[in-house]
């Protein structure tokens, strides 16, 4: 099937269906467990961003209790920072339908613009500032090195660009800056690449990536020793700046892909071979730094092979239609409380870590884990919630006007 043809199949699903994927993915107050036959092909995607929480949650688990493990799983348990690569494609996905939902129901106008923006800056910042607050109450020691350059950075969602405000205040909140950023630009990018054909949308996000290397990595690091300590580029360095919106907009671009061929119909065996090189490449990863490559380059082309396995996935999850057993009500829960669950789970950890420092492996993650359930559970009812709620009555004022 060519690129066209799955243009013109996918812009024939209706505005309804559109609607469905939207209102049940990103808004925490439609969720519903007893979910109706036809629209129980969205829970594949919450099982998606679900595993995405929890891989991200091992992840810091392995970092904080894992000293000590040896376990063949170790790699898997220490790549599950690759859960936020999951995130941001689920993000593109998301964005660019809810964008195509605004497109269609009130036309790509500015004031649409602007009612995506105030919706995105409620559904994000209530409980982004919260959580600055908290762990600044719960972790007392962290004021004598957070300084008002912190907090402003913070703010305004941009402490991802500065080292000394990287990961400041919540460690995990430097994945937060880049979805701020994104959002920014995000309705921009949708209207330039509306129209265009997929094949078009695909060499586009390729020569950003390329030109994103080429900056990065002799311009930013190797010329102006961006980033870099005394002068001198380092591990740190070179991971601040692969992980820059310009480096990981390929993962936010495949999202895009994902829901423009959202329609076609592919093969198991696709998503199954893109799952088995997600997951074992963790194990190649040793293997191919043995060669002695640049590391921005390995690591941007890590970052190509991640984000070309996240389309096949996305399309077979936007229409596979999973039965709605115990577990997947389990997994839907836990997308429903993704945004808060990241914004806590590493706070949780470390507390654990510093409370419990003898504690064995698993019974800290476990403890960990349900103190993060129920503490996520609580600030989406009552902080994500009313924040959402806020952002939908000011974008309807702006409409009515």
């Amino acid at each position: 099937m060519t690129f066209d043809t799955v243009e013109q199949r996918s812009r024939t699903q209706t505005a309804v269906s559109t609607q469905r994927v939207v209102a049940a993915t990103t808004s925490p107050s439609t969720l519903n467990l007893a979910v109706s036959a036809s629209t129980a092909h969205v829970a594949s995607l919450d099982v998606l961003r679900a595993m995405a929480a929890l891989m991200v949650f091992c992840y810091h688990c392995t970092t904080e209790f894992g000293s000590h493990l040896t376990t063949y799983l170790k790699p898997t348990l220490t790549s599950g920072n690759l859960g936020v690569q999951l995130f941001f494609a689920l993000s593109g996905y998301l964005i660019y339908a809810t964008l195509e939902k605004g497109a269609r129901s009130e036309g790509a106008t500015s004031r649409g613009t602007l009612q995506f923006w105030i919706k995105r800056a409620f559904r994000i910042y209530p409980l982004y500032l919260f959580s600055v607050v908290v762990v600044l109450v719960v972790h007392p020691e962290l004021w004598k090195w957070t300084t008002s350059g912190n907090l402003i950075t913070h703010v305004f969602g941009v402490h991802s660009l500065i080292r000394n405000h990287h990961g400041a205040i919540n460690g995990s909140l430097w994945t937060l800056s880049l979805e701020i950023q994104f959002y920014v630009v995000a309705p921009f990018v949708y209207l330039a690449v509306r129209k265009c054909r997929v094949k078009s949308l695909i060499l586009s996000t390729s020569a950003i990536w390329i030109f994103s290397y080429l900056v990065c990595r002799y311009i930013l690091i190797d010329e102006y020793r961006l980033w870099a300590p005394n002068g001198q580029p380092d591990s740190w360095s070179y991971f601040i700046g692969l992980n820059q919106l310009p480096s990981v907009f390929i993962f936010f671009a495949m999202g895009f892909v994902a829901y423009r061929l959202r329609a076609v119909r592919i093969h198991p065996c696709w998503p199954l071979g893109a799952g088995a090189l997600f997951l074992t490449f963790p194990y190649l990863i040793p293997l191919i730094s043995r060669v002695g490559i640049d590391p921005v380059l390995f690591g941007y082309i890590k970052t190509a092979l991640m984000s070309s396995c996240f389309v096949p996935v996305l399309i077979f999850a936007s229409q596979v239609k999973l039965p709605i057993t115990t577990g997947v009500k389990f997994m839907m829960w836990v997308s429903w409380l993704s945004y808060s669950f990241y914004v806590w789970h590493l706070l949780v950890i470390r507390t654990f870590a510093s409370v419990y420092p003898s504690a064995g492996f698993l019974g800290s993650a476990i403890s960990s884990l349900v103190v993060t359930l129920i503490l996520s559970d609580f600030t989406a009812r009552y902080v994500e919630r009313p924040g959402i709620a806020v952002g939908a009555w000011l974008s309807r004022k702006i409409e009515t006007r």
